[in-house]
Order: C-alpha cells, then sequence, then structure tokens
C-alpha cells in the first residue's frame, strides 16, 4: 500500500498524506531528501520516501537553492573575528541567525543562540535571547573566544537583554 502511494507520487503517511509529494514545502522535501544519505537503518518503504523526495527537491531546485543559502552562510561567517577581551562586560546589538533548543534525560533544556553583531559571531548557551532575524540588544560577559570548524566566534554569559526590535 504505501510503496504503491509512493509509486504514484504521493506521501502514504504523516501530515501530507495524500498530498503529491512534488507539491508539499520546500523544507519538508529536503528533511525526507536528506534523511536519504544518514538513516542507514530505514526500510524499503522510508528509503523509497527519501529518494522520491531528494528527485522532486532536487527536480524543483530547491537542493541547489539550500546550498547556496548555505555557501552564503558559511562564507559571511568565515568573516567572523573575536569581539573584545576575555571577561570584558560589555554591549552587543545584532541579528539572532540561528537559535534552537537542547533537550537532554540528564541536563535541563536550554538554548544555543548565535547573533551575529556586525560580521562577528557571538554565542550564548542557556536562556532563549530572541527570535531568529530578530534584531536585540543586550549586555553580556566575555567568557571566551572560540573556533569552530574555521569560524571563530565570541562566546557569552550572564546576558541581560537591553531591547528587542
Amino acid at each position: 500500500m504505501n510503496i504503491e502511494a509512493i509509486e504514484a507520487g504521493m506521501f502514504p503517511f504523516g501530515k501530507h498524506k495524500n498530498t503529491k509529494i512534488a507539491e508539499a514545502p520546500e523544507g519538508y522535501l529536503c528533511f525526507f531528501a536528506d534523511k536519504l544519505a544518514t538513516d542507514l537503518d530505514a526500510d524499503a518503504v522510508s528509503v523509497a520516501l527519501y529518494a522520491a523526495c531528494a528527485g522532486a527537491a532536487f527536480e524543483l531546485g530547491y537542493i541547489a537553492k539550500r546550498d547556496a543559502a548555505r555557501a552564503e552562510r558559511r562564507a559571511l561567517d568565515e568573516q567572523s573575528e573575536f569581539i573584545g577581551i576575555v571577561g570584558e562586560r560589555r554591549e552587543f546589538t545584532g541579528t539572532v541567525v540561528s537559535q534552537f533548543e537542547k533537550t537532554s534525560d540528564y541536563a535541563p533544556t536550554f538554548w544555543i543562540n548565535k547573533v551575529r553583531v556586525g560580521t562577528d559571531l557571538v554565542c550564548y548557551v542557556g536562556n532563549k535571547l530572541g527570535d531568529r532575524d530578530q534584531v536585540i540588544t543586550f549586555k553580556a560577559t566575555i567568557k571566551k573566544h572560540d573556533e569552530y570548524k574555521g569560524i571563530k566566534s565570541t562566546q557569552v554569559n550572564r546576558p541581560k537583554l537591553v531591547e528587542k526590535e
């Protein structure tokens, strides 16, 4: 039943059940397309769905669009430099470029926030500072300067929001 639906170009289950695969939202298609390479224990139906989504995402240009956006973001991230001196408390104004919630069975829920201040990245792990693309002003203490995969960032702690736009 499920394989037949996929062969007919339809989602066999889930949020978009009975929707044409090619008409599903971009993010949904890319999500399943990515699973083709990462879900190594998937059953045959899942692999067929992942492959169909990957094909549709590729044909619709979603994969190329996403790859171009990632390359653009990477190029901008590579311009990041360290800000200030460790131990210094200062004010930052920037745009929240990413924030996501992390949960664990062993620790309380926390947020990982990245704020772009000019071309530099400021990171904070703790409470949510703002929503993606929101401009915020906050005071924080510089905890350390860090580099991950060639991207420099300034890690802060004890932020206090001054203003949100």
